[in-house]
């Protein structure tokens, strides 16, 4: 019995381990151009445990959206990771061309599925969030409870926490 337990533990480690990231990708990349939503990665490299695209372009219909630098994807078997690192919207995007995000980290585990988790840091302030999947629901938590930007701030609620954006998709 022992020893069919550690069999099972190695073997789903060597999986996770050495599984080809990169086929993970492309199939991620392929399932979003068919929503028009194009990725382009300018380096990919997989370290074995983390899959690293850098200078990271997002396309949706033809039109530039977002520059991120680095994009770290780590999965594992019951918990999952993607850290991104320098996202710019682009200049296309009007309401949002100054929001600039200097680190995000997101986050699912086996044992909630459907909420993904979201914090990091912007031009903006800290932040964290959440999204339902299922739900077509989320919400993004400023820590501050004071935005210079006045015409973001119509979007945001004031609350005990910081200032509260909830969307639905």
């Amino acid at each position: 019995m022992k020893k069919t337990l550690i069999f099972i533990v190695l073997t789903l480690f060597w999986t996770v381990l050495l599984f080809p990231k990169n086929v993970l990708w492309n199939n991620f990349t392929q399932n979003m151009s068919n929503k028009n939503i194009i990725i382009i990665a300018g380096q990919k490299e997989d370290k074995r445990y983390k899959l690293t695209a850098n200078d990271t372009k997002v396309y949706f219909n033809s039109i530039k959206i977002a520059n991120i630098g680095q994009i770290e994807t780590r999965l594992w078997l019951f918990y999952n990771e993607i850290e991104l690192k320098n996202l710019r919207l682009s200049k296309n995007m009007p309401i949002l061309k100054n929001l600039k995000i200097l680190n995000s980290h997101i986050t699912y585990t086996l044992l909630s599925p459907t909420k993904v988790k979201i914090k990091g840091k912007s031009k903006i302030g800290d932040f964290i969030g959440e999204v339902e999947i299922f739900k077509h629901k989320g919400f993004i938590l400023l820590k501050s409870n004071t935005m210079r930007d006045t015409f973001l701030q119509q979007y945001f609620k004031k609350t005990k926490e910081g200032m509260r954006y909830e969307f639905a998709y």
